[in-house]
């Protein structure tokens, strides 16, 4: 159960909070009980893979955004340059 609750300290605001919870149970207990290591090894899997998909969803918000922006600033007539693009072409 502590390995599956841990992960609910994210939102008290505590970074990766939900990642740190399980890895804890799972460094401290996993050895102990087999039973407990795989609930938290489930639990430490699932939060990395959300982790992973906030990400991925988080850069496509911000993609979406700034293309946004581009567009806005192209019908004004004003220059724009993307914030965090590489600049291969000059």
């Amino acid at each position: 159960m502590a390995a599956h609750l841990s992960a609910l300290v994210a939102i008290a605001g505590l970074p990766f909070g939900h990642v740190l919870g399980p890895l804890v149970v799972y460094l401290i207990k996993g050895n102990e009980s087999e039973f407990v290591g795989e609930h938290a090894r489930a639990s430490l899997n699932y939060q990395i893979t959300v982790s992973v998909a906030v990400a991925v969803l988080l850069v496509v918000f911000l993609s979406i955004i700034f293309i946004i922006q581009a567009t806005v600033a192209a019908s004004q007539g004003h220059p724009h340059e993307y914030p965090v693009a590489i600049r291969f072409l000059r």
